[in-house]
């Protein structure tokens, strides 16, 4: 137990520090800045052109690194797969660019479902059915027993000149507020440059992470930021994923770790 508190201590540290506007090259989980309470909202609608077999529109956030409560109404999305437990969609602008192919959407669809790597707790089970025998079921707030997960360009002011940090992912409280955003249980992983590197284990790392955020959010809606992503980035270990590298911590120890 004091293991696991003193990783998720670390995690935790090093995130802040990331999210603090140290220049790492990493992908970073946008629930810090999405996790804060949304006050007078503002709503605009997509300037994207209607696109061609579009199967729905969801509302995103405007751009998640500024913490802005700003959305972005009528953003189309086509339904790529739909199983009894998990959804998954893409931004439909991101479907036609070829960013996001049907291997992609295949990888995915097993990592959640079907078998996790080698190192995993259970590597003949998805991350969906393992996170929720230790963490807990889903909110189900639209009471359809599925989760959505939405493969999207997160606006993010992710510069491919600058080389710096983008959110990967993230979990949206949002979303769970009746008559508010998408009122759906929903994921958000990035695809530009999330789906870029090559290295699909990232993505599947990501998924993990912001399915862990929901879980808890279902037990435990006002739970402390730290605690949260701490456990979060032990769900990298669980499954034999690539966790973070602790030397940003370790570079300034002196950091409150919460």
């Amino acid at each position: 137990m004091f293991r696991l508190i003193r990783y998720m201590l670390l995690a935790s540290a090093v995130l802040s520090q990331m999210a603090l506007g140290q220049n790492y090259q990493e992908g970073l989980c946008g629930y810090p800045a999405t996790s804060r309470p949304v006050t007078n909202p503002t709503f605009t609608q997509s300037l994207q052109k209607p696109a061609v077999n579009s199967d729905t529109t969801f509302s995103i956030r405007e751009n998640v690194a500024d913490q802005s409560n700003s959305f972005i109404n009528g953003v189309e999305f086509t339904k790529v797969y739909s199983g009894l437990e998990i959804v998954i969609y893409v931004e439909t602008d991101e479907w036609n660019s070829d960013r996001v192919t049907d291997q992609t959407v295949e990888d995915l669809r097993k990592a959640m479902l079907e078998e996790t790597p080698a190192g995993s707790v259970y590597p003949n089970q998805g991350i969906f059915e393992t996170e929720i025998d230790l963490f807990g079921e889903p909110p189900d707030i639209d009471n359809n027993g599925k989760v959505f997960i939405l493969l999207i360009d997160v606006r993010d002011n992710y510069d491919p000149q600058d080389g710096g940090s983008y959110i990967a992912g993230y979990f949206d409280p949002a979303d769970q507020q009746k008559g508010f955003a998408n009122f759906s249980d929903i994921l958000y992983i990035d695809t530009n440059p999330g789906l870029q590197s090559g290295n699909f284990l990232n993505t599947m790392m990501t998924a993990a992470h912001e399915l862990q955020h929901l879980l808890h959010y279902a037990a435990d809606k006002d739970e402390s930021v730290w605690v949260a992503e701490g456990l979060s980035e032990v769900t990298a270990h669980l499954f034999g994923l690539p966790g973070r590298n602790f030397s940003h911590f370790l570079d300034d120890p002196t950091r409150n770790l919460t």
